[in-house]
């Protein structure tokens, strides 16, 4: 039987244990991010919210903020292993919440 991917142990585990960056996890989003900002054309003055859903230990925040520095950038991610390092490692340039899709599937 496999893990379900999709439950927060499964995260919180991944995240806090080390495995996330044994993997090159951490490389992955920040690479991701590079991606999306050479694509999306907000704009150097963006300063509307900007939603890193899945956001797993932030990485792509310092892209973020680099290249929209007036946005409020959000961070969410099922897992609140994660969000607890991300608070620590970049709460100073985003703001992040534990939780999963259900708030958005019911006001859809």
């Amino acid at each position: 039987m496999s893990e379900n991917v999709n439950a927060q142990d499964y995260w919180d585990r991944r995240f806090s244990s080390g495995d996330w960056e044994a993997k090159k996890g951490r490389w992955q989003t920040e690479s991701f991010a590079r991606g999306q900002t050479a694509l999306v054309k907000l704009g150097d003055d963006f300063a509307g919210p900007l939603l890193d859903f899945g956001c797993g230990l932030g990485d792509a925040m310092p892209r973020y903020r680099e290249r929209y520095p007036k946005a409020k950038l959000i961070g969410i991610d099922i897992s609140s292993a994660a969000t607890d390092i991300c608070r620590k490692k970049c709460g100073s340039i985003a703001s992040f919440l534990s939780g999963d899709s259900d708030p958005f599937r019911r006001s859809m």
